[in-house]
C-alpha cells in the first residue's frame, strides 16, 4: 500500500508514490517499446551495450533473470525475449501493473513475473539468478548492505549489471538541479546520490573481476543539439560519436565529462 503522507529520510513523500505516477503515466500511454528503444536514439548506448551482454548469457540451460527496482517493466522484456525467465521486484504498485500490461502487450507474460515489495525483503525465498540487473537504482541503496545480498541471490558466476548516471560529472549535475527546479521531476536521491568515483571503488572491492563502461558526453551534446534544432541523427553520425565517447571515456579516462556507466561485476564460482 502506498503511504503519501510518509516521509523518507530525505524528507520527501514515500518513494512508491514517486515512481506510481510514472506507472500511472505508462499505463495511460499505450506504448509498447523496451529496452534502450524506450530511449531516444543519442541515449541507447549504455543500454545497448547492457543487452549485447545479456544476449552473451542467453544461451546458457535455463537462464535466470531478476530486474530489481524494475519499474514499468521496459528493461524486463528483452530478456524476456531472449529466453530467460524474468523476475522483476519494485516498491510501486502502479509501475508493477504497467509491467504486467507490457509483458502482456509483448507476449512475454508466461516467462515474466513482477512482484511489489521492498528490497531486499522482497527477494527471500527467491531461487539463483543468472544476471542481476538494475538500471537508474543502485544510488537508492547503501551499497555496503545491498551488495552483499544480491551476491548472495546470484549463481555461482553470475553477473550483477547497472545501468546509471555518473555523479561525477559537475556540469551535468549543475544542469540537473537546474532543469529540476522547473520541472520538478526528480526526487531527492537523483539529485544527492548519484554514483560517483569512491562509490565505484566500493562496488569493485565485492567482485574479483568487473568492469566499467562510460557513456555519452558527444552522443548527448550532439543528440540534444540536432534534436533541438530538428534536424536527424544519422546511423553514420551516431555511430562515430559512439566511438569517440569511448576515445574520449574509457581510453583517455576522462570520465568526468560522462553521462552515464555499466557495470559489470561477476560472482567468483
Amino acid at each position: 500500500m502506498c503511504t503519501c503522507e510518509s516521509k523518507d529520510a530525505y524528507g520527501t513523500k514515500n518513494i512508491s508514490c514517486f515512481y506510481d505516477l510514472r506507472g500511472l503515466h505508462a499505463l495511460g500511454s499505450n506504448l509498447n517499446t523496451f529496452g534502450s528503444y524506450s530511449y531516444e536514439e543519442f541515449l541507447r548506448s549504455p543500454y545497448q551495450y547492457a543487452e549485447e551482454f545479456f544476449e552473451g548469457c542467453s544461451r546458457i540451460k535455463d537462464p535466470r533473470f531478476l530486474d530489481l527496482c524494475c519499474g514499468t517493466g521496459i528493461h524486463s522484456i528483452f530478456p524476456a525475449k531472449l529466453g530467460y525467465q524474468v523476475v522483476g521486484i519494485d516498491c510501486s504498485p502502479k509501475s508493477i501493473d504497467a509491467a504486467n500490461l507490457l509483458a502482456g502487450v509483448n507476449a512475454v507474460a508466461a516467462n515474466t513475473s513482477f512482484l511489489c515489495g521492498e528490497i531486499p525483503e522482497s527477494l527471500n525465498g527467491q531461487r539463483l539468478f543468472d544476471i542481476v540487473f538494475l538500471s537508474g537504482s543502485l544510488y537508492y541503496f547503501d551499497l555496503p548492505s545491498i551488495v552483499p545480498i544480491i551476491k548472495s541471490h546470484l549463481k555461482p558466476s553470475g553477473y550483477i549489471v547497472c545501468v546509471e548516471t555518473y555523479g561525477g560529472n559537475p556540469f551535468l549535475s549543475v544542469m540537473r538541479r537546474l532543469k529540476n527546479m522547473r520541472r520538478h521531476h526528480r526526487d531527492d536521491r537523483t539529485l544527492d546520490s548519484l554514483l560517483r568515483k569512491r562509490d565505484l571503488n566500493l562496488l569493485q572491492g565485492y567482485f574479483d573481476s568487473s568492469k566499467i563502461r562510460y557513456f555519452d558526453t558527444t552522443t548527448l551534446i550532439f543528440g540534444q543539439l540536432l534534436k533541438w534544432l530538428h534536424l536527424p541523427l544519422t546511423k553514420k553520425i551516431f555511430s562515430f560519436l559512439q566511438r569517440l565517447d569511448y576515445i574520449i571515456l574509457n581510453i583517455l579516462r576522462l570520465r568526468f565529462f560522462a553521462f552515464k556507466f555499466v557495470f559489470i561485476g561477476q560472482k567468483e564460482v
